[in-house]
């Protein structure tokens, strides 16, 4: 890993001191050489990620950007060497894990690391790292862009890998991306539960259609499985299935199906379309 020559670094140290010319600075500077200088100087510290700041009008809050991330997401295409690839890891591993301990998070934060992963061999993501990921779709103030994100990056690199370990990491990322909790119903719609999923509901449906038969086709069984489980779940706490003939007509896509935004009717495509794809192959 390249070194810093004494010019450099004292444009590293002026900047240290002078955070304000912190975002012109890391959105123009590219090339890999810089990254052992900033991680020397501590710019990838994870107390430096930025919190969600409450604003003085109440019920509202800002989520600050992080300047430093512009560079890391500029220099991810440039990722091959491992000692680069790791320490790019070992960034967003820290971050993040730093954020669960505090029990908080930024998304625009989750968002330009799902960029980054993007750009990461397969081969060196591992099954802790995706369950990382499964945090940032928890944020609190945003989810989709994340998931929009990483169904057309990582989840679409593990559909097409030929690593020993990419089946395992297509199954969690499956399971992250169909995170979903029990909340109570709005007065308007009667006691009970509902299901809310941590992607919406049109985010959901779209990265479902997507990829849905490919899983089948990759996976196999195990994919059919997360769906079909997804499905067993809800109906057990809704307790609904005997009117299954009205909520949902037709297994196919069909007009009579007009609950396409509720995510039982998601799941249920997307364990057809799943079941579709392991026939295939």
């Amino acid at each position: 890993m390249s070194e810093l020559n004494p010019r450099k670094l004292d444009v590293l140290a002026r900047i240290k001191r002078h955070p304000e010319l912190q975002p012109f600075f890391f959105k123009k500077v590219r090339g890999l050489k810089w990254l052992n200088g900033l991680y020397k100087c501590g710019f990838f510290d994870p107390s430096l990620n930025p919190m969600p700041v409450e604003s003085e009008d109440e019920g509202y809050w800002r989520v600050p950007s992080w300047p430093v991330l512009d560079y890391l997401v500029g220099t991810a295409p440039e990722l091959e060497d491992v000692e680069y690839i790791n320490k790019y890891l070992n960034i967003i591993r820290s971050v993040t894990r730093k954020a669960m301990e505090l029990d908080t998070g930024n998304y625009r934060t989750w968002w330009q690391f799902a960029k980054i992963v993007r750009h990461i061999p397969v081969k060196y993501i591992t099954s802790q790292d995706v369950e990382l990921l499964a945090y940032w779709l928890r944020d609190k103030f945003d989810r989709m862009i994340i998931a929009d994100e990483l169904s057309k990056g990582l989840l679409n690199n593990l559909l097409v890998a030929d690593v020993e370990n990419s089946k395992e990491l297509l199954l969690k990322l499956l399971e992250a991306l169909t995170q979903f909790k029990f909340v109570d119903k709005k007065k308007a719609l009667g006691n009970g539960k509902e299901p809310l999923l941590v992607v919406d509901e049109g985010h959901a449906r779209k990265i479902f259609k997507k990829v849905a038969s490919h899983i089948g086709k990759v996976v196999g069984q195990d994919g059919v499985e997360v769906f079909r489980g997804k499905i067993e779940e809800i109906l057990a706490e809704l307790d609904n299935d005997h009117y299954s003939s009205i909520w949902r007509p037709a297994v196919e896509e069909h007009p009579r199906n007009v609950r396409t935004k509720d995510p039982l009717d998601i799941f249920i495509s997307a364990f057809r379309d799943s079941i579709d794809g392991y026939v295939a192959s």
